[in-house]
């Protein structure tokens, strides 16, 4: 029963993510983000995990409420700050290396995958703990003070999870 109910709330979660990147509440969409969802982590613990899922991936649902409410709330703020930017024509890009202080392959995923998010960065490449990441509008060149401006309190986050064992 207990693995069950960390299958349900991974479940939950991603179909969360789901309904969130559809912009639609509504329940044909949730159908398709469970169904979606049990396909993927069931594929996903059969063919590549090595543990059982509980025990790779422990979830906390607070935790995850709050990173996702944040990741909302930077892709609105984000994209109001960057939208003006690429409407006059005024963007200028560069790629720039930083580094994370994660260790765990999974919150560096996430880490990757909220960069991505959030409008005016694309995360390009992911090497082990360094990431490239496309940046529109750089304020700086310094690779350290780049990479607390664009992990900002994303990586803080995950970090506070990882001692919490999320």
């Amino acid at each position: 029963m207990k693995k069950n109910i960390h299958l349900i709330g991974a479940v939950f979660a991603t179909t969360l993510f789901w309904v969130v990147l559809n912009e639609k509440i509504e329940l044909l969409n949730i159908i398709i983000g469970i169904g979606i969802s049990l396909v993927a982590l069931i594929i996903t613990r059969k063919f590549i995990l090595k543990k059982p899922f509980s025990e790779t991936y422990r979830f906390n649902f607070l935790f995850l409420v709050k990173f996702y409410l944040y990741l909302i709330y930077k892709i609105f703020s984000s994209g109001f700050q960057i939208l003006p930017i690429i409407i006059k024509g005024e963007e200028n890009n560069t790629i720039i290396d930083i580094k994370t202080e994660l260790d765990n392959e999974l919150y560096i995923a996430l880490l990757a995958n909220a960069i991505t998010l959030t409008p005016g960065t694309i995360t390009v490449g992911n090497t082990g703990k360094n990431l490239k990441v496309l940046w529109i509008n750089p304020t700086t060149d310094d690779s350290e003070k780049a990479g607390e401006i664009i992990k900002g309190d994303f990586e803080r986050l995950l970090i506070k999870a990882s001692k919490k064992s999320f």
